[in-house]
């Protein structure tokens, strides 16, 4: 039931002279074994994520026996080691029923604000956060802005302004998307997408672009693109890259329309009569 807001406060061990000259500490810290917090509220960076920690102290860092975190739509378990606090740095392994990337980037983000600042100080000031934490991820579904991926597995790089997930491999509109994802944060959001994507179908992938009932179809393409924001509307209008996209075994809506106008224009007697049972949409 406790509340815990990051940073943490600065605790300074007193010297025997600031102890009025006495040659030992009235308290001596000899070890501690193991730190256990119930239906706890971490606050950071004016986020807040709920849970059980379980956490066993190791020279400079912790071993994370058992971490289960929930904050709105997201909730995961995480296990592993961070083996430097004051950055912090480790290695974590997190698996989740759902994933909320753009929820999990800003508390990462205020997380390491808060962590690193405990403890460094120059002058009053916070010490930036060296924050770098590599994590295995498996989640059954997972959230970018409004895009929906399903069971989504690789290694995470986290760092305070970004997620490099590297390799990666998800479900996409029914296809697969495999290479490399980076989430940028902080003062311009963005993405860098690199990666083979197979089987997607266009459909979804219109209607979710804000075109739909344009095309259909299955999509493969190897991609490089980079841009700013993580909604589709930035995202579509923002992207810079290269990409080679192949589209087999669909329609182009209203194209049909088209080859009737051209066919019409050309003189032909047979116009009427070809064109009755035509219909308005091209498949190809």
């Amino acid at each position: 039931g406790a509340k815990v807001e990051l940073p943490l406060p600065d605790f300074a061990i007193a010297s025997p002279a600031d102890a009025g000259g006495s040659s030992a500490a009235p308290v001596e810290l000899v070890s501690i074994d193991e730190i256990v917090l119930n239906d706890v509220e971490i606050v950071s960076g004016g986020r807040t994520l709920r849970g059980d920690i379980e956490l066993e102290p190791r020279s400079a860092g912790v071993i994370v026996r058992r971490m289960t975190l929930s904050a709105d739509d997201v909730a995961v378990d995480i296990t592993g080691q961070i083996t430097d606090l004051s950055g912090p740095s480790g290695e974590l392994t997190i698996k989740a029923g759902a994933l909320n990337f753009d929820s999990l980037l800003a508390f990462a983000s205020a997380f390491a604000g808060g962590v690193g600042a405990s403890g460094s100080r120059a002058g009053g000031a916070a010490v930036p956060s060296t924050m770098n934490i590599a994590a295995s991820i498996d989640a059954e579904s997972a959230t970018i802005g409004t895009l929906s991926l399903q069971n989504l597995s690789g290694r995470a790089r986290i760092r305070p302004d970004r997620v490099t997930l590297d390799p990666i491999g998800f479900g996409l509109f029914g296809g697969k998307y495999e290479g490399v994802l980076t989430l940028m944060s902080g003062g311009t959001s963005g993405f860098r997408l690199k990666a083979a994507l197979s089987g997607i179908d266009m459909a979804g992938a219109m209607a979710f672009a804000g075109s739909p009932d344009t095309l259909s179809g299955r999509l493969s393409a190897t991609i490089d693109l980079a841009g700013v924001g993580i909604d589709a509307q930035s995202a579509l209008s923002t992207a810079k890259g290269t990409a080679r996209v192949d589209i087999t075994n669909g329609t182009v809506k209203n194209l049909g329309l088209v080859r009737s106008v051209v066919v019409a224009t050309s003189g032909r007697s047979d116009v009427s009569a070809a064109s009755a049972g035509e219909s308005r949409d091209e498949r190809f």
